[in-house]
């Protein structure tokens, strides 16, 4: 029973270091062939900036092989030691086909340094006791969050979780030769494909519609003549819309700066209200009305302090006249006696 176990975690490591090593080599490869692809196409273009792109895709896929083969050698080297390096060799047998088949042409110089960064440094027959790396291209782009990119790379990295736990429980048989080849040829035709689409098609029609200009064709000079009017069409059709947004903007500006208007006037009716409020009147009236930030309060106040003022003048004229009267009882009196 111990004996099983231990064949079966012998063979689960193989089934590993198989995967690792031609997984890797599939890819390493279909990356050398879109290089390739992406060379043909955007060379002749002066300057593109997606060609350092494409050699730094390259680049960092042979440094991320390094650095598989360099875990690899480190974690198996004392017990899987002689299986690892049959397996570097059948890795190197295939790579040297695909350049012998002209599956990867190898004749750019870029390309020239990658491949050989494969055949001398990773499958040399010197042992991997350091990480090494190649220099990355300067590109013209600068480094920018896509969430997009980060979905995939999320993804890949799920999908490479869930088939090395399937290599981990199951039978392992790696692709052979033909299988890689078939996969990498895939990868240039859709690699040429996507340059077509995103950056050839435009200058394509550019140099179709010189040479259908270059022909005399009455109904190209009409096309000609009506492009202008079309062109008038859309900018008008542009300017209506940014003047309708801009309306848009004026109306929420205004309507906004008249609530704050109107906020600051109630509030300081409310500051002139509290003010004129006598403090020590116990018949006020007023009124709350409650309509979320304002209150307003009614003018009883004032009318009922003027009511009241006047009843006190006309209590102190009555209270002057009796003791008036009262004044001239008593000086009568005394003149009687």
């Amino acid at each position: 029973m111990q004996v099983q176990k231990l064949q079966n975690a012998q063979n689960q490591i193989q089934r590993e270091i198989q995967y690792f090593i031609f997984q890797d080599l599939e890819n390493a490869l279909c990356q050398l062939g879109q290089l390739e692809e992406t060379i043909e196409k955007l060379e002749k273009v002066k300057d593109h900036p997606y060609l350092p792109i494409a050699m730094n895709k390259a680049i960092l896929q042979a440094n991320l092989s390094f650095g598989i083969y360099f875990d690899q050698y480190s974690q198996h080297n004392n017990k899987e030691g002689q299986f690892f390096k049959s397996c570097k060799s059948k890795a190197k047998s295939i790579f040297q086909e695909a350049l012998n088949k002209k599956i990867i042409q190898n004749t750019h110089p870029e390309v020239k340094t990658i491949c050989n960064f494969y055949i001398n440094e990773l499958f040399g027959d010197k042992d991997i006791y350091a990480l090494q790396q190649l220099p990355l291209k300067q590109t013209q782009s600068k480094g920018q969050f896509n969430q997009n990119a980060l979905e995939k790379v999320i993804w890949g990295t799920q999908a490479v979780d869930k088939q090395l736990s399937q290599v981990q429980n199951n039978e392992y048989k790696p692709p052979d030769a033909q299988k890689i080849f078939q996969n990498v040829n895939i990868q240039k035709k859709q690699c040429g494909e996507q340059l077509i689409k995103n950056f050839l098609k435009p200058s394509n029609n550019s140099s179709t519609s010189k040479n259908q200009d270059q022909k005399p064709n009455n109904q190209s000079n009409k096309k000609d003549k009506q492009q202008p009017t079309n062109v008038k069409k859309v900018c008008v059709g542009k300017q209506t819309m940014e003047e309708e947004f801009e309306k848009k903007d004026d109306q929420f500006n205004m309507q906004t700066q008249n609530q704050q208007n109107q906020l600051k006037q109630n509030q300081q009716a409310m500051q002139l209200e509290k003010k004129k409020q006598p403090i020590s009147h116990e018949n006020s009236a007023h009124k709350t009305i409650q309509n979320g930030n304002q209150i307003i309060q009614t003018k009883n106040t004032q009318q009922i302090d003027k009511s009241t003022k006047g009843t006190q003048n006309n209590k102190s004229q009555v209270q002057q006249q009796t003791n008036k009267t009262q004044g001239v009882n008593q000086s009568g009196q005394i003149k009687k006696k």
